[in-house]
C-alpha cells in the first residue's frame, strides 16, 4: 500500500458530496482543489458555475497541479442527455517535481474520498476542449 502524504479537508469531502448530488444548473460546473503546501491538506481552490472550457482553462495555473471535478452536459449518441462527473488530474509539465509527487501520491485518496472515478490526465490547460473531454468520456462508454 502506498503511503499517504496529504489529507483531504473535511470541507472538501462535504463539498464534493454536495457537488455530486447537486442538480445540474449549467452546461458545465467545475470544482477545483489544490494541495496546501504548508499543511499538506487538499483544500478548495475554486468553484465555478456556467463556465466555458476556455474560462476553465484560464483558471488553471501554468505551473501547479490541480484536481478538477466537472459536472458536464453530455449528449449521448441516442440523443439523451446526462450530467456525468469527470475527474481531471491537471499536471502541467512545468510544475515542480515535488508538487507533482504530492499530487500523484494523493490522487487515489482524493478519488476515493470524493467518490470519483479514475481521473483523466491533462498536461496542457489549452487542450481542455469539448473534444478532449468527449474523447475521454467515450473511452469508457458502453
Amino acid at each position: 500500500m502506498a503511503s499517504v502524504t496529504c489529507t483531504i479537508s473535511k470541507v472538501v469531502v462535504e463539498d464534493l458530496k454536495r457537488f455530486r448530488l447537486g442538480n445540474p444548473s449549467a452546461n458545465m460546473h467545475a470544482y477545483i482543489a489544490r494541495i496546501d503546501a504548508k499543511s499538506f491538506e487538499v483544500v478548495k481552490d475554486d468553484e465555478v458555475e456556467s463556465v466555458s472550457f476556455e474560462e476553465l482553462a484560464d483558471e488553471l495555473p501554468e505551473d501547479a497541479p490541480r484536481y478538477v471535478v466537472l459536472s458536464y452536459r453530455h449528449t449521448h449518441a441516442d440523443g439523451h442527455v446526462s450530467y456525468p462527473l469527470a475527474f481531471i488530474y491537471y499536471k502541467p509539465e512545468t510544475a515542480a517535481t515535488r508538487s507533482l509527487m504530492l499530487y500523484a501520491s494523493t490522487l487515489q485518496l482524493f478519488a476515493r474520498e470524493g467518490g470519483l472515478a479514475t481521473p483523466y490526465t491533462l498536461t496542457h490547460a489549452e487542450k481542455l476542449t469539448p473534444e478532449w473531454l468527449e474523447d475521454n468520456l467515450n473511452k469508457f462508454a458502453s
